[in-house]
């Protein structure tokens, strides 16, 4: 029982991290995409899976306002890239 209360609550910070993440502006995209994919990968491993579309959503939504026009760009599409795709294009932002 303590054991699952600690996963429990391991698996309520990670996703508080995830869902609060936002890059500030001047800062490294390298750093907030490294630190994204890092959380994600927590999630992996404690087999809770996330689907794209949330990642997505979390990342545009972290992003600051200078990738406003980018964000615009993003979601006026008829269909949204995938994460990984999306990752590539900000890194060539």
């Amino acid at each position: 029982m303590m054991f699952e209360a600690r996963d429990l609550v391991r698996k309520l910070h990670v996703s508080n991290k995830l869902h609060t993440i936002k890059m500030e502006e001047g800062s490294q995209m390298t750093n907030f995409l490294k630190f994204f994919k890092e959380l994600k990968t927590q999630f992996a491993t404690m087999g809770m899976k996330v689907e794209d579309v949330v990642l997505i959503q979390i990342m545009l939504n972290a992003l600051p306002l200078n990738y406003e026009g980018f964000i615009q760009t993003i979601t006026a599409q008829d269909a949204l890239p995938s994460f990984e795709k999306l990752v590539s294009k900000l890194l060539y932002e």
